[in-house]
């Protein structure tokens, strides 16, 4: 694999960069924290999505970038014979995620979508990301890591990076597999029942079948006998029923001509009373007749005056309005006159509240000044605090460290440096501490004048208060003023009104005691008259009761002849009740031994049913019982597969324990050699990966060499590992080492010789990607990368070189 370039868009801190690659050693430059290995991540979230970003999906976008602007990783590299390009995108609001991979040139791509492309990677490279970020990936740490490390430790964390401990994985999952069958069988065989016993219950079930089908075929024969001889009694028994069902209809109708007889016979003695009763009310109405007539003159009379007392009423009515509407009137212009005495005593407000509020508005100036300048001296303390605090820690540190402590910018030892730089800490620690001191004075002045002019302000508020409750008053008083005036005027309009009404009644006449007198004589003969109409009703049913008498005589005459037709049919039906209740009683007895036998059978053919389900049951329960016998026999089968597979694969581990030992101390040796120009020419390793150096024939351990020469080798262990992964990886590898911070504890001499040996190292590797912020190795690099901050926080690439011709 070769990366030819990069293009970055509002990725992280770069906000659009396309940064091209070279074969060979390449320098990323800068200092800590601008960047560097921001370019790593991108590329594996270009090549594997989510699962290479070190922070959540909406943190990777740059954060100063628009919501329409996108986050875009375009990587261009050859693989093998193919030149691919990925593309990864964030886009919106919610960030949402898309990939698309072209080969070689194609305009349309090859795999879309971000699952697509991360699997077609992972095929390609047979790496998913964990494999292919430590088969290429080495920092200073990680180096320093593996010799402080314990043996077991140590010899743990070399198996993870060589990809060995997925051996030991799977002989995990292999016991766990055993372990889940073996118990799958303890739980199968405590549920598992007795065949044959189940199969001798099965016979038993089918000779109880056997036995109740022979009872079931006589207790059907008895059932038909029943059956017939029922039927017999039930034609019987219809033949008697049909003459009991007429000789009850005719009974019913004899019983009901004589209601009906009995029924008209009274209703004529009711009718003939009401007719007598009519008569004498005629007699009585001729009688009324002289009062009925002075009823309806005096009726008029009483009617003309009852229309003058109601105008009486209302015009009374009315005068009494007239003179309360002139009363509110008076009551109102009273009111609204007094309101308008109270808004002169309040004078001229707005002219008040305008001054009061200029004078608030320069005293809140006043007081958001001081405030900002008070902030800008809190800000300062804290800065120069937080640098004393700083100053301090580092002068704790040197102090208890001694001359073997490291240069804070640096990290290099401090040796015989170490009074001179406390002398320097000290003096900045006391002028920083002169400066606090100054800053306070200042800030306590700002704090007494902040607090007199808060007072003032106070003070001001509550006067404008005051006015503006005044201001409230007047404007209530003027609000009230237009509301009472409305009412006023509809009280003026309501005077009018009430007026004009009066003038309507004008010259009207009423005589009360004449009034009084003719509602008397009226109430008198009212109740003649009510009593006339009464007697007018029962005059009106004369003519009607006689026809009604007449037509009931008739109805009394049919009835008669009709009962007498009916009790001469009774006689020929020649029904017998003494033999209807013998048959009848016949028949409810075969019925009852008929049904008590045919329910019998029925319970019988049930339970046979029911035996037949149970053979059934059982059936399948003894199928069901073979299954898990033969369940068991699987699993018992699968069982010693797998006993097998373990042990092939602790072998399997075993062998390559064996071979990888020896590969891993070659390929150290030789680049150790390489980079030592032939000072240590080999190395090799004990159980736990603890290395041995060869010095002058004689393999010592490696604590015993100092840090510098510690580093020099891990680092050469470490590329080792890169080398055996890649040539593992299958294909023709990634052929891909970035080294990130690996000067931390060379000298110069040591610094050049690792330059020295990357270069050659090119030859194994297509291309190796130096991350530093140590300036002076910049010019013994061909091509570097120079990472820089902007002022608006994002950073840009500089190229310092020439591109090499990229080799086919």
């Amino acid at each position: 694999m070769q990366i030819n370039s990069i293009e970055l868009e509002n990725f992280r801190r770069y906000k659009e960069e396309i940064i091209e690659f070279p074969t060979g050693l390449i320098g990323i430059v800068g200092r800590n924290g601008v960047g560097k290995s921001t370019l790593v991540e991108a590329l594996a979230w270009c090549l594997y999505g989510s699962d290479a970003a070190r922070t959540k999906q909406d943190e990777i976008k740059r954060s100063q970038a628009k919501e329409r602007e996108k986050c875009r990783v375009i990587i261009e590299l050859t693989f093998e014979s193919d030149a691919l390009k990925i593309e990864r995108i964030l886009s919106g609001k919610n960030f949402t995620p898309s990939a698309n991979l072209y080969l070689n040139g194609n305009p349309n791509p090859h795999v879309s979508g971000t699952k697509a492309v991360t699997d077609y990677i992972t095929h390609r490279t047979k790496m998913d990301y964990v494999a292919f970020i430590t088969s290429i990936f080495a920092r200073q740490k990680d180096l320093d890591g593996l010799t402080g490390m314990t043996g077991a430790t140590r010899r743990k964390t070399i198996l993870r990076l060589l990809r060995i401990d997925q051996i030991e994985d799977a002989i995990k999952m292999i016991k766990e597999d055993s372990k889940q069958n073996e118990l799958q069988i303890q739980q199968i065989e405590k549920y598992v029942k007795d065949v044959s016993i189940l199969e001798k219950e099965l016979q038993n079930m089918q000779t109880q079948v056997q036995i109740r089908q022979k009872s079931i075929t006589i207790n059907q024969k008895k059932v038909n006998i029943l059956k017939k001889s029922l039927e017999e009694h039930e034609h019987r028994f219809s033949i008697l029923e049909e003459k009991y069902v007429k000789h009850q209809e005719i009974n019913t109708k004899i019983e009901g001509l004589k209601g009906l007889i009995q029924g008209h016979n009274q209703e004529k003695i009711t009718l003939t009373k009401k007719l007598d009763e009519s008569l004498e009310a005629k007699k009585v109405l001729n009688k009324l007749k002289p009062k009925l007539d002075k009823f309806e003159k005096i009726k008029k009379i009483k009617v003309e005056l009852d229309s003058l007392e109601l105008k009486f009423t209302e015009k009374s009515s009315l005068e009494d309005q007239l003179k309360n509407c002139k009363n509110k009137i008076s009551d109102m212009q009273t009111k609204i006159s007094s309101f308008h005495e109270s808004i002169k005593s309040y004078g001229n407000l707005d002219s008040k509240i305008n001054l009061m509020n200029e004078e608030l508005r320069k005293l809140e100036d006043d007081l958001n000044n001081q405030k900002q300048q008070q902030n800008q001296i809190d800000s300062k303390i804290f800065e120069k605090a937080s640098r004393k605090n700083e100053l301090n820690a580092e002068l704790i540190e040197i102090q208890e460290l001694g001359d073997k402590s490291e240069c804070p910018k640096c990290k290099r030892p401090l040796e015989d440096t170490v009074e001179k730089l406390v002398g320097i800490i000290t003096q900045n620690i006391q002028s920083i501490t002169k400066e606090i001191d100054s800053f306070t004075k200042e800030q306590e002045i700002i704090l007494k004048h902040t607090d007199n002019v808060g007072k003032q302000i106070t003070l001001k508020k509550q006067e404008r208060e005051e006015i503006e409750n005044q201001i409230q008053i007047k404007n209530n008083l003027l609000t009230k003023i237009g509301e009472n005036t409305k009412i006023l005027e509809s009280y003026q309009d309501e005077e009018k009104t009430i007026q004009n009404n009066l003038f309507n009644f004008k010259g009207i006449n009423y005589d009360k005691a004449k009034h009084e007198e003719i509602k008397s004589e009226f109430q008198k003969l009212e109740k003649i008259y009510q009593n006339s109409i009464a007697l007018n009703e029962h005059v009106k049913q004369i003519d009607i009761l006689n026809s009604q008498v007449d037509l009931v005589g008739k109805d009394i005459d049919t009835s008669t002849k009709q009962l007498h037709s009916k009790n001469t049919e009774l006689t020929t039906i020649n029904f017998n009740e003494t033999e209807y209740q013998k048959v009848k009683g016949k028949k409810y007895e075969a019925n009852i031994e008929h049904q008590t036998n045919r329910e019998n059978l029925i319970k019988e053919e049930q339970e046979l049913l029911q035996v037949k389900d149970q053979i059934q049951q059982q059936e399948n329960t003894i199928k069901e019982e073979k299954q898990k016998q033969d369940e068991i026999k699987k699993i018992q089968s699968t069982l010693q597969e797998l006993s097998t597979l373990k042990k092939l694969m602790i072998d399997f581990k075993s062998d390559l324990m064996v071979r990888i030992k020896p590969q891993l101390a070659a390929k150290t040796s030789s680049l150790l050699k390489q980079i030592t120009n032939g000072r240590y020419t080999s190395v090799d390793f004990d159980d736990d990966f603890t290395l041995k150096i060869n010095d002058e024939g004689i393999n010592h351990n490696i604590k015993r060499f100092s840090g510098g020469e510690t580093d020099l080798v891990n680092l050469c262990l470490r590329i080792a590992i890169s080398e055996e992964l890649s040539q593992r990886s299958g294909g023709s590898g990634t052929q891909i080492i970035i080294l990130d911070e690996i000067f931390g504890s060379q000298d110069e001499r040591r610094k050049a010789s690792i330059l020295q040996a990357l270069h050659e190292l090119t030859s194994k590797f297509r291309q190796i990607l130096l991350i530093t912020h140590v300036e002076d190795v910049k010019d013994a690099l061909p091509y570097v990368l120079n990472i820089t901050e902007n002022p608006d926080n994002t950073v840009s690439i500089e190229e310092e070189g020439t591109l090499p011709i990229p080799i086919e």
